[in-house]
């Protein structure tokens, strides 16, 4: 996991980082009120801590080290994906062919659904939680949705979401409020709904599919 973690960090450079434990910690979104000191996000910023993660063996056993006191893995951005993947692993292990993993949100359709049709998802709206925005028919991929709406807190008007940039240490300033993803496995999915939520569209095209991964929905 660290290892796809830290290539989607060098693919995006740096957008997607999975060594911001330090600036998630401090905006902690689901129990602040107001946002965090200026100093202390700005002394966050521009730091590239992905570069900091190294990957490697030590004594014959795979080993991660940090090189910044700052830098702290979080892989909030992709674990989810990555535990779903294991599980359909599992799940083909014993012979399973058709099943619906579903981690928050983050899923996988595996074969088809007890009708013999694609399985059917649907995108939540922002705005309605009993609303989709999106339906999608989907047979052996994964699909992965990120969006403001779940983990925030709201200061003088503005909303303040979990999806930090990495660039400025705070939550992404943009008017995207989700924006689905969907590729062959579900690490790709969750990764890249991560990293392109609020960037620009042909930017976050080319970033996905170097990874197998396409954007097919965004609000």
């Amino acid at each position: 996991m660290l290892r796809a973690a830290l290539a989607w960090a060098e693919t995006t450079g740096g957008v997607f980082d999975p060594c911001l434990g330090t600036a998630i910690e401090l905006w902690d979104v689901e129990h602040r009120h107001v946002p965090p000191p200026e100093a202390q996000v700005r002394h966050l910023a521009h730091r590239n801590m992905y570069r900091a993660l190294d990957v490697d063996r030590w004594h014959g056993h795979p080993a991660a080290s940090l090189s910044q006191r700052e830098a702290r893995i979080d892989l909030g951005g992709i674990a989810k994906g990555f535990g779903v993947d294991q599980a359909v692993a599992t799940l083909r292990d014993w012979g399973i062919q058709n099943a619906l993993v579903n981690a928050g949100g983050d899923l996988y359709a595996m074969g088809r659904s007890e009708d013999g049709n694609p399985w059917r998802v649907g995108v939540r709206s922002p705005d309605r939680v009993d609303r989709l925005v999106a339906e999608f028919d989907l047979e052996d991929a994964a699909i992965a949705t990120s969006g403001d709406y779940l983990q925030y807190f709201e200061y003088h008007g503005r909303r303040y979401h979990h999806l930090l940039d990495p660039q400025t240490a705070a939550p992404r300033v943009t008017a995207m409020r989700s924006i689905t993803v969907k590729a062959a496995d579900c690490t790709a999915a969750d990764a890249g709904a991560t990293a392109c939520f609020g960037r620009p569209r042909g930017t976050t095209d080319s970033w996905a599919a170097r990874h197998g991964a396409q954007i097919i929905h965004s609000v």
